[in-house]
């Protein structure tokens, strides 16, 4: 799985990726994970991947199988590369990833505020299958969460 070339290569996510991805974490999310939810995402089985090139990791994805469900928990483009095609190559990745493994739904959850994910997830052919409310930390309390669904086959059309 994964091309190479100019668009970078998508690989799986190594213990010596981690700090970086913190990295892009911090710099991308007000709340962002702590670093050793990404430890404890690797080393417990959820399928965790980065899209690099020339060294450089340019973002990453990190699902969770849970029989024929998969949990699209964190897809982050670093700042500098956003805009060109590589959250949406990372979902596709994921759910052809999620389907070679049996999964034959995929859900997720975004900020109602994050209009960029929200219209991307939507583009991709996920459809809002509820509200959840007070779901995400935020600097002032909480904030609510779009929950998003589609099934794992591939979009017709």
């Amino acid at each position: 799985m994964g091309g190479t070339g100019d668009r970078g290569q998508v690989r799986r996510l190594r213990e010596s990726d981690i700090a970086e991805v913190s990295r892009i974490e911090r710099v991308s999310h007000g709340l962002p994970w702590p670093t050793v939810y990404f430890r404890k995402a690797l080393r417990g089985g959820c399928r965790c991947w980065v899209i690099e090139r020339g060294g450089r990791l340019l973002a990453y994805g990190v699902m969770r199988l849970r029989g024929r469900e998969a949990h699209l928990m964190n897809i982050t483009v670093s700042p500098g590369y956003r805009r060109q095609g590589l959250g949406a190559r990372m979902v596709r990745h994921l759910l052809v990833d999620a389907r070679r493994l049996g999964a034959v739904r995929a859900k997720l959850e975004a900020r109602t505020s994050n209009c960029p994910a929200m219209r991307l997830y939507r583009a991709l052919g996920f459809r809002t299958a509820g509200v959840a409310r007070c779901y995400y930390p935020a600097p002032r309390g909480r904030t609510h969460a779009c929950r998003m669904v589609r099934d794992t086959r591939p979009r017709r059309g």
